[in-house]
């Protein structure tokens, strides 16, 4: 009985041999990609939770917002108010003029709803 393999045997040398051929092609693979990309400067994503890929998390970072010009006028007029150097409705006719009506607050020229004159 010694020497090559016969017969049902030799079907499963040659299979085992085969599914070992494939799962070493696939290590191997796997290996130089995961190299490649080392190299180029890949990181993995921040984006695991350990129970999937949360979208948020992984989704690139933004850019930082656009101020709006007009926010520091409104700044520095809150500043004014505050230190007393303009009265209030001075106040709001000024950021009335930077950034339209106040919806805070109730039109002077109104009157209030359920309010008789």
């Amino acid at each position: 009985m010694r020497g090559t393999p016969r017969g049902g045997s030799m079907f499963l040398h040659m299979l085992a041999s085969g599914i070992g051929f494939i799962i070493a092609l696939a290590f191997f693979t796997a290996l130089v990609i995961i190299v490649v990309r080392l190299l180029k400067g890949w990181r993995p994503r921040r984006g695991f939770s350990g129970h999937g890929w949360s979208p948020r998390a992984a989704e690139a970072p933004s850019a930082p917002p656009v101020e709006d010009p007009t926010d520091s006028a409104v700044r520095i007029l809150s500043e004014r108010l505050a230190n007393g150097d303009i009265d209030v409705e001075d106040y709001y006719a000024r950021r009335t003029a930077l950034k339209g009506p106040d919806p805070h607050r109730a039109d002077p020229q109104r009157p209030e709803p359920g309010v008789d004159i």
